[in-house]
């Protein structure tokens, strides 16, 4: 497995916060290397969302864990996305506490580069900010496929302790995601 094969990330507008929605296309269509058609299942995304959510919260200022929670277990773990592309997906720092940075880091790096992977296998992140897709990852760096453009941050730059670095981590909001073959 390639981090790079030639996939283009969807990208986000400038102005909406629908990184979320887009972090959820991305990840299956990495997954499924471009064959998951991408407008069908934003428009399923987006019509389950309006459902249960204000869309135009969504839109004005993005989701947290437990809507991200809602979308992936009424969209991608259920009906057609499940039995035509289907995911495993946990969530291992949900109920955990006294969590450090560098072990979610290492978990992270040995998760996406574990040798005996049968799975291919990427890592969805909320931060303060903004929802990502992590598909490698090395000694120093994390690499992206993000709606924003976002190629790659160093590991340094990722903190459990708000606003101590560019990016804070939440372990609600770390999932773990693999395609069986």
């Amino acid at each position: 497995m390639g981090i790079n094969r030639g996939l283009r990330a969807s990208q986000q507008g400038h102005l909406d916060c629908l990184c979320g929605i887009y972090s959820l296309v991305n990840a299956l269509a990495y997954l499924y290397d471009g064959r998951v058609k991408r407008k069908p299942l934003i428009n399923a995304l987006l019509r389950e969302y309006k459902y249960h959510y204000d869309i135009y919260s969504l839109l004005t200022g993005g989701m947290d864990d437990d809507e991200m929670d809602y979308l992936i277990q009424s969209v991608l773990q259920q009906g057609y996305y499940y039995k035509h592309h289907p995911v495993i997906i946990t969530k291992p720092y949900q109920k955990q506490t006294h969590l450090r940075t560098k072990k979610i880091i290492n978990d992270i790096s040995a998760f996406i580069n574990c040798p005996n992977n049968r799975y291919q296998r990427v890592v969805l992140i909320g931060t303060q900010e903004h929802w990502s897709i992590i598909i490698g990852a090395d000694n120093k760096y994390f690499y992206f496929f993000d709606s924003s453009g976002n190629i790659k941050a160093q590991h340094s730059s990722f903190s459990l302790i708000y606003q101590k670095t560019r990016h804070t981590l939440f372990s609600t909001s770390i999932y773990f995601i693999e395609r069986p073959f």
